[in-house]
């Protein structure tokens, strides 16, 4: 494994335990995703609301999670082609999908820029043999999820896949997440198609901009694998206001695998954008690990096909916004 699996047994150095008046709530309302979720649309825009008060925050650092994480919590390889924890990477149609511009969070310190799939049914994945969608995908600058502890490295961008179980984006069950750190370090096909897609740094809410599959599968598909890079695989929540907890994140491993390269102009446009005059895609801090498992997705050669789930029916395939 790419870690030292040594463990302290103390839990001192991460555990943040709740306040007894979070713990009061807790138990009066029943759900610490919904204080979440609360939380985060009452909160000011500023950095200390960045310190969650739910149990299973995104973004975490790996490093100190493996080094302090507790005896007694499942941390292991994952695996598998078939049965209940069936994974199989997403599939891209050749050529363009059409994705719209949405600004979010505008006016708060949390304000982006995101790109929404027009037909969400047309990139889809196989996790734990059930069926995911891609809703729409954004970028973080710096990247938000850590690889060599506390004050170590962190790479200079981070693209995350939204994924849900329905293509209708007005399904806001908490779906998985994809992250993909990326390099700044020279062209790459992942470089000119993300160059392509940020357009200059000329992008309008509303636009209608054609994403090239080389932007996913020049990251996603991983030479001598099996389809998919090596990844670490947490439950977390979303990193951006409501910060809703019940994702599962699949990061690609950036200590072993640097699959998205770009130029330091490419990255130079993006830091560019604003909405408003203010700057886009800020990081959250690292959250607190708690007491979470953690799998390691290392894939085989590729191997032989297994059987594919039946593919829910879909009705509609209507538009995201």
């Amino acid at each position: 494994m790419p870690f030292n699996h040594s463990r302290s047994r103390s839990v001192r150095t991460f555990v943040r335990f709740p306040s007894v008046s979070w713990l009061l709530l807790t138990l009066l309302l029943g759900s610490h995703s919904f204080l979440v979720r609360v939380w985060a649309e009452d909160a000011a825009p500023c950095p200390p609301c960045y310190d969650s008060i739910g149990v299973y925050q995104s973004p975490i650092d790996f490093v100190v999670h493996f080094n302090n994480q507790p005896a007694g919590i499942p941390d292991g390889a994952f695996y598998s082609r078939t049965g209940s924890a069936a994974f199989y990477a997403p599939t891209y149609p050749a050529g363009t999908t059409n994705f719209e511009i949405h600004y979010s969070d505008v006016g708060t310190h949390d304000q982006n820029i995101k790109y929404y799939n027009s037909s969400p049914a047309r990139i889809r994945m196989i996790f734990k043999a059930r069926f995911y969608y891609l809703i729409e995908f954004h970028f973080h600058s710096p990247s938000e999820h850590r690889f060599t502890g506390t004050n170590g490295r962190t790479f200079q961008m981070e693209l995350h896949l939204v994924f849900r179980e329905s293509p209708d984006p007005k399904d806001t069950r908490p779906g998985l997440v994809i992250g993909v750190p990326i390099l700044v370090r020279g062209s790459s096909a992942f470089d000119a198609s993300l160059a392509r897609i940020l357009n200059g740094g000329s992008l309008r809410e509303g636009q209608i901009v054609p994403v090239p599959d080389t932007l996913f599968t020049s990251c996603l598909n991983y030479p001598n694998a099996d389809n998919f890079p090596p990844s670490l695989i947490y439950p977390g929540s979303l990193t951006t206001p409501p910060f809703t907890e019940g994702y599962t994140w699949i990061v690609v491993n950036g200590f072993v695998a640097q699959t998205a390269v770009i130029t330091p102009a490419t990255l130079a446009v993006f830091k560019g954008l604003t909405i408003g005059g203010s700057p886009i895609g800020a990081s959250r801090d690292p959250q607190a690990p708690w007491s979470r498992p953690l799998l390691y997705f290392d894939p085989p050669p590729r191997s032989n096909s297994a059987a594919l789930p039946i593919e829910p029916k879909i009705e509609a395939d209507s538009a995201a916004k």
